[in-house]
């Protein structure tokens, strides 16, 4: 029997506004500029760690979110996209069996909005 692993994400966003979402045709509020993921055995060690940048396909890079986040746009030109990055993901956890929890119900849910 194989052991659960639990994976923990927590991700950075950029917003998107709305005349970005009404020329592009997205309902997407915001974007996830850094995936970010820890994985844990059974008895809370970090086993794992998952890092990476993602190029925003509708919003931009504010100068408060830099601030914040020190996460700037040129940082961002040459990284992948978010359906990239989730399948690096995906390879990441392999095929273990695992439990996903997320810092905060909005990285929750930006992940559930960003997949569909």
């Amino acid at each position: 029997m194989k052991n659960t692993k639990n994976v923990v994400v927590d991700f950075e966003f950029c917003k998107v506004s709305k005349k970005q979402r009404s020329m592009a045709g997205t309902q997407l509020h915001q974007e996830i500029i850094e995936f970010g993921a820890v994985m844990l055995d059974e008895h809370m060690n970090v086993i794992g760690r998952f890092q990476k940048f993602v190029k925003p396909q509708y919003g931009t890079v504010s100068s408060f979110i830099s601030n914040l986040t020190g996460i700037t746009s040129e940082m961002l030109e040459n990284e992948m996209h978010f359906q990239e990055v989730m399948a690096a993901f995906v390879r990441w956890i392999g095929d273990s069996d695992f439990q996903m929890a997320s810092w905060s119900m909005s990285d929750y849910r930006q992940l559930s909005e960003e997949i569909l």
